[in-house]
């Protein structure tokens, strides 16, 4: 059965061929119409998938634009209940708590503690996941630490070498100063994290707070050991990191978070810009494909049925000879599937051309790696795919038509 259906398609198709290569110039006539309108459709989506795909692609790298950060502490406490219930959220990304920010303020100095000028930091708590170490391990060590790119800069700072913390307090109307030394396990890069910050263990940061607030602090050596015990365990929190899973999910999770009486803040406006825009070129890219589309059916139909006008006589003899409905009805639906095939391939051909120059054209503005007019090899399979499928209904209709064309009516003059 599958030797005799494969022998009768690459008879069809030879028999295709053959008055497609008879026909020729109507038939590139045909092909040209195809990649007319299919091209200008593969540089808009080109455009839209490069242009506001990269734009999209660089707000979901920035971790910044799914922080959401609280904006007063004090007013709230966060106990481990509230921690595990918004880590529970399926739009939370990252959560863990923080200390009180003024707390979290030290300079920064090389290991030699020679410097012109320190380096202003803030403590992050930090743990595996957090958004801000873009991908690198969170420090694990109670004095390593992992530094933005500006902090590192400030004071010299490399990866796998050394820094020194000062933290100042007031106890008893004196100045107390600590020094710490910290391992920089990572250099975090300039994207990752903005502004100049340590990112730490969370022990690491209730230590440093412990201390400001006059308690004695062992684990930070011999200058911390004034004061009282501190507390055994911390229950609550005055603030937290936040990060939403997505862009998409800030909006969602800020609304959660306003419905518990918080007043938080994030980048909404900015995302809410760039998702709608990428809605709005959906939208009119959807239009302008349709009505494309109508055209294309109607452009398909009327040179099948043009064809078969010119043609009426010859087809006439196809049944004459023994060739049935079935073979009548296929030819021009096979006809009209490779017509669309090779538009559909010219088409992309004139695509690569015009992304290229779009390319050229904005590679001042676009980082290396990036693209201005981009489609994968799915999205243009999905084009090469939709264009075949969208040729069938009217070449289906044109060879219904062929099939019901009475022979002895078109050789009475022969």
């Amino acid at each position: 059965m599958i030797p005799m259906a494969a022998s009768r398609l690459s008879h069809l198709s030879r028999l295709a061929l053959a008055d497609l290569r008879a026909d020729w110039p109507v038939a590139l006539c045909q092909v040209m119409a195809v990649a007319a309108v299919l091209a200008p459709l593969l540089v808009l989506l080109g455009l839209k998938q490069g242009v506001v795909g990269t734009m999209l692609e660089r707000l979901a790298r920035d971790p910044d634009m799914r922080l959401i950060t609280l904006d007063v502490t004090g007013n709230h406490r966060f106990d481990a209940r509230w921690f595990a219930a918004m880590a529970a959220r399926p739009e939370t990304g990252f959560v863990l708590p923080a200390t009180r920010k003024i707390a979290a303020q030290a300079d920064l100095f090389p290991a030699d503690g020679q410097a012109v000028r320190p380096g202003r930091v803030t403590l992050l708590p930090t743990a595996a996941g957090d958004p801000a170490l873009a991908g690198a391990p969170a420090p694990g060590a109670f004095g390593a630490t992992a530094l933005s790119a500006a902090a590192a800069a400030a004071v010299g700072a490399v990866a796998e070498g050394r820094v020194l913390l000062s933290v100042e307090r007031v106890r008893d109307g004196a100045v107390e100063t600590l020094a710490v030394p910290l391992t920089v396990e990572t250099v975090l890069p300039a994207q990752a994290q903005a502004g100049a910050s340590a990112l730490v263990p969370l022990e690491f940061a209730l230590a440093v707070e412990a201390f400001r607030d006059g308690f004695a602090v062992p684990r930070l050596g011999s200058a911390a050991q004034g004061g009282p015990a501190p507390p055994a365990a911390v229950d609550a929190f005055v603030d937290f990191r936040l990060y939403a899973r997505t862009i998409a999910q800030v909006s969602p999770l800020v609304a959660a978070l306003k419905a518990q009486g918080l007043s938080v803040s994030a980048r909404e406006r900015d995302i809410a810009q760039a998702l709608g825009l990428e809605r709005n070129l959906s939208a009119v890219l959807v239009l302008i494909a349709s009505v494309s589309l109508v055209g294309y059916g109607v452009m398909v139909g009327a040179g099948q049925w043009s064809a078969i006008q010119r043609k009426r006589r010859d087809l006439a003899v196809l049944a004459l000879i023994g060739y049935g409905p079935g073979w009548r009805i296929a030819l021009p639906i096979l006809q009209g599937a490779l017509i669309a095939a090779a538009g559909a391939l010219l088409a992309l051909g004139g695509y690569a051309a015009v992304a290229w120059a779009i390319d050229q054209h904005f590679s001042a503005a676009i980082a290396q790696g990036e693209r201005a007019c981009h489609l994968d090899f799915a999205d243009m399979a999905a084009a090469v795919a939709l264009t075949v499928a969208a040729s069938l209904l009217p070449a289906a209709v044109a060879g219904i038509l062929v099939a019901r064309i009475d022979p002895s009516r078109e050789i009475r003059d022969v």
